[in-house]
């Protein structure tokens, strides 16, 4: 399973290099939660943040359905933001199916959990997370996370 998340993310980075490079305005953000008033939370501090398109599921199964239609249409998403704990899959298993899927594996995929322990996240390094942030989650926290993966931000 690692080899192949590798290896699609370095063909992912390859193609990327010849693409030019997307603003924030338009990368396509989907966050996975099950509690509304986090998944409100999220979205809005994206939103202060500049981002347009963020999406938003109350589980792993539909966010999965989400990704899918977004990749078939050609408009991917850049970013996926989703609780470790969310209804149904988790978010580990959730991340292991992205990192597996030719098609959704260019995300970046970041972990929000209230659990620092270190085997969850060592667990979740192993599957390929992109980045792990800690529940509550802080408007200046998110921002400086997400700042370190996306284009247009030095």
């Amino acid at each position: 399973m690692v080899l192949v998340s590798i290896y699609n993310k370095l063909n992912d980075h390859i193609e990327s290099q010849n693409d030019s490079i997307s603003t924030l305005v338009d990368t396509k953000i989907l966050v996975v939660e099950d509690i509304q008033e986090i998944r409100d939370t999220v979205t809005d501090m994206l939103a202060k943040m500049g981002f347009e398109k963020v999406d938003a599921a109350n589980s792993a199964e539909k966010a999965w359905r989400l990704l899918n239609d977004a990749a078939d249409s050609d408009k991917p998403y850049k970013l996926v933001l989703t609780d470790s704990e969310v209804s149904g899959k988790s978010g580990i298993t959730l991340l292991k199916e992205i990192r597996q899927s030719e098609k959704l594996s260019s995300a970046d995929v970041f972990i929000m959990s209230a659990n620092s322990e270190h085997d969850e996240i060592v667990n979740a390094m192993e599957a390929g997370v992109t980045g792990y942030i800690l529940k509550p989650l802080s408007f200046n926290t998110l921002q400086e996370k997400l700042e370190k993966y996306l284009p247009g931000e030095e």
